[in-house]
């Protein structure tokens, strides 16, 4: 989804973890072409692309984004995701 705002493009975007790094970078590049051209965007969403993992998927949908003038803002050492036990969460 793209937001076009006053100043600012948003996409938002959620892929399942099994979504291949081509269908990712396909959608989204679709959206940033849609993006006005004078005005920033930011790239929020779940890409379900695990950077502790650092596999095939996560490195081309990274350097691709990269490539397109994007920076990686979350630090890839802190969690971005939590885990229910017994009605309780926790970060890992």
């Amino acid at each position: 989804m793209l937001v076009v705002a006053s100043n600012i493009n948003v996409i938002a975007a959620y892929f399942q973890p099994h979504t291949n790094a081509v269908e990712i970078i396909d959608e989204i590049d679709t959206l940033i072409k849609q993006c006005v051209n004078n005005k920033p965007a930011i790239i929020a969403g779940d890409l379900n692309c695990r950077l502790d993992v650092g596999n095939y998927k996560t490195k081309l949908v990274i350097r691709t984004l990269e490539e397109e003038g994007f920076t990686l803002m979350n630090n890839p050492q802190i969690p971005t995701y939590a885990i229910m036990e017994k009605a309780r969460s926790t970060l890992h």
